[in-house]
């Protein structure tokens, strides 16, 4: 499921990722995947549209960090990799190469 997201197909190609890396990317998509039953673009989408100003009582405001799904995913696949009792390094890396990809989509 994960390789045919179309973010996914995108990055490889424009960012020259190697196989090693590409194969982190997919181990830890599809964790996420698991957990949220979303790829990887329908999760920006949905942190693009929390984004967007809203109008409330007039005033324009901004959904709060703390407030926004793609925050309480985050927080879902940390308490999912502590849960699978694996070391700190390990759980370090993998949410470090989620922040990786994903900023990779936007630049």
């Amino acid at each position: 499921m994960i390789s045919l997201d179309t973010k996914f197909k995108q990055i490889f190609p424009r960012k020259d990722v190697d196989v090693s890396r590409k194969k982190q990317y997919i181990n830890v998509l599809s964790e996420v995947y698991t957990i949220t039953n979303k790829i990887h673009s329908q999760l920006v989408s949905e942190a693009k549209e929390e984004e967007q100003p809203y109008l409330h009582n007039g005033v324009p405001c901004i959904k709060d960090i703390s407030d926004r799904k793609i925050t309480f995913y985050l927080y879902n696949y940390y308490e999912y990799l502590l849960k699978k009792n694996i070391i700190d390094a390990t759980i370090n890396y993998k949410l470090s190469c989620l922040r990786a990809f994903s900023y990779c989509i936007f630049f």
